[in-house]
């Protein structure tokens, strides 16, 4: 027998409280996570962090590609501070990079283009845009009606979804679908 002592480190952006309650989180393993909780403001909450994020990854990025990015403009700094950072760090880090590639001097230039493209509330119905539980659940029904409702076997939705039959069965009691009459 060999002893293992590890640590576990977590990061969600959803309230698994909330995720326990809705029984879209598994209450035991909720309870393993909470240990030390540290619970972070997105950084459209910590706008003073911006510049220095912005910074580290122009000096990681330019590095990295060959480049010599010395400085970043007021002007680019105060195009990200007034950003909404829906996609919080990795957003920032994705929008330095690109950055990075598209600057021909030694200072980083940002096209505000590029964060309007590259955020997702810019797309029309965005309120419509489903998370993943429900693109899955859709995607089921859609595989369940291709099947004819056959759970297993040659053509089965078991089958296309690539998915144990139990483990079809088990989404199928999660999202509460059933079989129409």
């Amino acid at each position: 027998m060999v002893r293992v002592d590890v640590r576990i480190i977590a990061a969600t952006g959803r309230n698994l409280r909330e995720e326990v309650k809705k029984r879209r989180f598994r209450e035991d393993l909720f309870y393993r996570l909470n240990v030390f909780p540290i619970t972070i403001p997105p950084l459209r909450g910590r706008r003073n962090d911006i510049p220095l994020l912005a910074q580290h990854f122009s000096k990681r990025y330019s590095r990295k590609m060959g480049k010599l990015i010395e400085s970043i403009p007021q002007r680019t700094l105060d195009i990200m501070l007034n950003y909404h950072w829906p996609g919080n760090v990795r957003e920032l880090e994705h929008v330095v990079e690109r950055s990075v590639i598209i600057s021909t001097g030694s200072s980083l230039a940002v096209n505000e283009q590029l964060l309007n493209e590259s955020s997702p509330s810019t797309v029309p119905g965005n309120d419509a845009v489903k998370d993943f539980l429900a693109n899955e659940r859709d995607h089921i029904l859609e595989v369940l009606a291709l099947s004819k409702w056959k759970i297993e076997g040659v053509g089965g939705a078991a089958s296309i979804l690539d998915i144990h039959p139990s483990t079809l069965r088990y989404k199928l009691k999660k999202f509460a679908i059933k079989r129409p009459s």
